[in-house]
């Protein structure tokens, strides 16, 4: 009896000593994962179509987009300049075209970001997510802090990919993955945010492109109320006569 003891208390022991090695590895992973921007919420690798359960209500209105401190929306825009993943100059225009353009801000060893890699670096998916009137190019961060072989090999043969910290640094991107949305024909951003599924992606589109929509509106309606205001010089003179000039010359005479 005293020999069986003995043997369940060693093998207690053993087992006691095993799980606190797997939970003190699984802490140091995780925290090195976060170090490295992953999600860790109910979407850590997207794809196109998902079919994960989200949020709901003012939870999912809060956790779709994170969106950078004094925001990006409406400030002027900058040509992408930078490498390619060859490690030769290259510079995207986003500014002065008849295109939107969306700046997906991607790492290689951030594992949400891996299935917009994915998604984005197919032709099919990509027109899917996005749309086919809207061009997309990666942005990745310079030779000093990413791989060009592996941003290369995320990237595939069909993905306009820049490396460029002068662009993480132009549009003030805070995590990645981090989207911008411009318009070239304004040269102005109107949408930016952090999305882990391409779901949330789309949400930020379609709002973007409902604010954009709403603001060509109310500058319309701006334009048409001045005129029929007749503004001249930013006054207008509500007690000027309307009257015909010869009735008014008539009126003098007498």
């Amino acid at each position: 009896m005293t020999w069986w003891l003995l043997v369940l208390s060693f093998v207690t022991l053993l087992l006691s000593v095993l799980v606190v090695g797997l939970l003190q590895s699984h802490a140091a992973m995780v925290r090195a994962l976060d170090g490295l921007g992953a999600d860790f919420g109910e979407h850590t690798r997207p794809g196109v179509g998902d079919a994960a359960v989200e949020p709901a209500g003012d939870e999912r209105a809060a956790t779709s987009l994170v969106a950078a401190e004094g925001g990006a929306v409406g400030m002027a825009a900058r040509d992408v300049i930078g490498t390619d993943v060859s490690g030769n100059p290259i510079a995207i225009a986003v500014t002065r075209v008849e295109r939107h353009t969306l700046l997906a801000f991607l790492s290689s060893g951030c594992l949400a970001c891996h299935g917009f890699w994915e998604g984005l670096a197919d032709p099919r998916s990509r027109a899917e997510a996005v749309g086919s009137r809207v061009s997309v190019v990666a942005v990745a961060k310079g030779v000093d802090s990413e791989s060009p072989a592996a941003i290369a090999k995320l990237a595939g043969g069909n993905l306009a990919t820049v490396m460029s910290n002068e662009a993480w640094d132009d549009y003030s991107v805070p995590v990645a993955p981090y989207f911008v949305l411009v318009d070239g024909r304004t040269d102005r951003v109107i949408g930016e945010g952090s999305a882990v599924t391409f779901a949330q992606l789309g949400s930020m589109l379609e709002r973007a492109a409902a604010d954009a929509a709403a603001a060509r509106s109310r500058a319309a309606s701006d334009l048409s109320r001045r005129g029929l205001l007749g503004i001249a010089g930013g006054v207008v003179d509500l007690t000027a006569d309307s009257r015909e000039p010869d009735t008014r010359a008539q009126e003098r005479s007498t």
